[in-house]
C-alpha cells in the first residue's frame, strides 16, 4: 500500500500535470475540436486540481510556520499552545489513569523486573576494580572515622544483651540435674573410670611414700620433742626398741597402700565423694553457690571482653579491610547482600501489603509528576520543523493517501462532466467497495 500511494504521488505530481499541458497544447493548437481530447483534458484537469487542492490543504497544516503580513499562519503552528494544551490534557486523563497504571505494574509484574535489572546491574558493577577499590575505600574510611562509636555499640550490647541473653538461656534447675546425669552417665558407661582413677591415685601416693614419710617422721619427732623429759625419754627409748625410724614409716606406707583394702577403700571413698558431689549439685544450697559462681564468672566474661575482645575485633576488622585479598571476602558479603535484597524485595512485590501501598501511592506519583504539564512544556518548547517532522512521521503515509484520494475523486469528477452514467456506475461500484470492506470488518472484530 506505501510503494502504490508513492507511485500515485508521483504520477499526480509529476505525469499528470505534464499529460495537463500536452493536452492543452493538443486540444488548442494541433488537433482542435477534437472531443476525446478534450474529454481527456477535462478529467486530467479535474485529476490535478483534486489532488493539488488536497496537497496545499496538508501544506497549511504547517505553512506558514511564522505569521505573515496578512496575519496568515498555518493551523498547526498557529495553535501551538492549544495543541499542547489539548495533548497534555488528553494524554494525562487518557493513558495514565491511577488504576491502569497499578494494574499494568502489577500484571506485567515491573517491579520484579526492575529487581532482577537492578540486581543485574550491581552485579556486574562490582565486578569492576574501580568500583571493587571505591567499596573498600569508603568501607575502611567509614569504619575509622566511627570506630569510636561503633566500640560504643558493642559496648552497650555486650553490657545490655550478652550477659542477659547467657541468663536468659541458661536455666540452673533443668541444666544442673542434667550435669549430674552426665556425670551418672558417663560413670556406667565407663567414659569415668573408677577403677582406673582409684589406681592412680594409689600410684600418686607410693610414687610420694618417700615424701609423706619424712612429713610424718618430723612431725612424731617434733611431738616427741614437745614432751615432757621423763615422757620424751620413754618415747625414743621404745621407738629404739622396736627399731622405728623413718625407713620404717615408708615401709608401713608402702605395704598399705599397695594392699587390696586401700584400694577398695579409695574406691569406695572416690565413689561417695561422686555421690556427694552430685547430691550437692542438686541441692538447692549448691545451685545457689553454682549460680553466684556463675554470675560472677559472666561478669568477668563480660569485663575480659569489653576490655580486650571488642578492641581486637575492631583491630581485626581494619586490618582485613586493609588487605589486598579482602575483596574476596567482602566480594561473597555483597553478593550474600544482593540475593538477600532481591528476594525479601520479591516477596514484598508480590505481597497484598505492596499492592494497597501501590494503589494508593500511584495517584499521589501521578499528581507529583504532572503528566499533563510535562506534555504541554514538551509541545511548547518544540521547535515547528521538529513538531512538523514528529506529526509527518506518525501520518505521513496517510496523509499522502488522503492527496492521491483527492486526485483520483477529483478525476472522477471530471468523468460526471461527460458520462454521467459511467459515473454514477464508478460511484456505486466505490460504495458497494465500502460496504462489503465494512461487514468483513465487523466480521473480523466479532471473531
Amino acid at each position: 500500500m506505501k510503494t502504490l500511494t508513492k507511485a500515485f504521488k508521483i504520477f499526480f505530481r509529476f505525469v499528470a500535470p505534464l499529460a495537463l499541458v500536452l493536452l492543452y497544447v493538443l486540444k488548442t493548437i494541433v488537433l482542435p475540436d477534437k472531443r476525446p481530447l478534450e474529454i481527456m483534458y477535462t478529467i486530467s484537469l479535474s485529476a490535478c486540481v483534486g489532488y493539488f487542492t488536497n496537497f496545499i490543504a496538508i501544506k497549511m497544516l504547517f505553512r506558514p510556520k511564522e505569521e505573515t503580513f496578512f496575519k496568515r499562519q498555518g493551523v498547526i503552528p498557529k495553535n501551538k499552545e492549544i495543541l499542547a494544551e489539548s495533548l497534555g490534557e488528553g494524554i494525562a486523563s487518557n493513558f495514565f489513569e491511577a488504576n491502569d497504571l497499578t494494574n499494568y505494574i502489577s500484571e506485567n509484574q515491573v517491579v520484579e523486573s526492575l529487581i532482577i535489572q537492578a540486581k543485574r546491574y550491581l552485579s556486574e558493577k562490582i565486578q569492576e576494580d574501580r568500583v571493587q577499590q571505591a567499596i573498600k575505600s569508603w568501607l575502611l574510611r567509614a569504619f575509622r572515622s566511627n570506630s569510636a562509636k561503633i566500640y560504643d555499640v558493642l559496648i552497650r550490647f555486650s553490657e545490655t544483651n550478652f550477659s542477659h541473653f547467657l541468663q536468659r538461656n541458661i536455666n540452673f534447675k533443668t541444666v544442673l540435674p542434667f550435669l549430674s546425669k552426665i556425670i551418672e552417665n558417663n560413670i556406667e558407661n565407663n567414659n569415668i573410670n573408677l577403677v582406673q582413677i582409684s589406681r592412680t591415685i594409689s600410684s600418686h601416693i607410693e610414687n610420694n611414700i618417700p615424701h609423706i614419710s619424712n612429713q610424718i617422721y618430723q612431725q612424731m619427732q617434733a611431738y616427741i620433742d614437745q614432751q615432757r623429759i621423763l615422757q620424751k625419754a620413754t618415747i625414743r627409748v621404745a621407738t629404739w626398741l622396736n627399731d622405728f625410724d623413718r625407713a620404717a614409716v615408708e615401709m608401713q606406707l608402702h605395704t598399705i597402700v599397695l594392699s587390696a583394702e586401700f584400694q577398695n577403700e579409695v574406691y569406695q571413698q572416690l565413689e561417695t565423694g561422686i555421690n556427694k558431689i552430685t547430691e550437692y549439685i542438686n541441692s538447692e544450697e549448691g545451685a545457689s553457690k553454682v549460680s553466684q559462681h556463675f554470675e560472677k564468672a559472666l561478669i568477668d566474661l563480660n569485663k575480659i571482653f569489653e576490655e580486650k575482645g571488642i578492641p581486637w575485633l575492631i583491630e581485626k576488622i581494619e586490618s582485613v579491610l586493609e588487605e589486598d585479598s579482602s575483596w574476596d571476602k567482602l566480594e561473597r558479603i555483597c553478593n550474600s547482600l544482593l540475593n538477600f535484597a532481591e528476594q525479601e524485595l520479591k516477596s514484598l512485590a508480590i505481597s497484598e501489603e505492596f499492592k494497597v501501598a501501590l494503589s494508593t501511592a500511584t495517584p499521589k506519583i501521578l499528581d507529583a509528576l504532572d503528566i499533563s504539564a510535562m506534555v504541554k512544556e514538551k509541545v511548547r518548547t518544540l521547535d515547528t520543523n521538529q513538531l512538523e517532522k514528529m506529526i509527518l512521521e506518525a501520518t505521513g503515509e496517510h496523509l499522502g493517501t488522503i492527496e492521491v484520494l483527492g486526485g483520483i475523486l477529483g478525476a472522477i469528477i471530471g468523468i460526471a462532466l461527460f458520462n454521467v452514467e459511467l459515473f454514477v456506475a464508478i460511484i456505486a461500484g466505490l460504495i458497494v467497495l465500502a460496504l462489503i470492506e465494512r461487514i468483513l470488518t465487523s466480521k473480523k472484530t466479532v471473531n
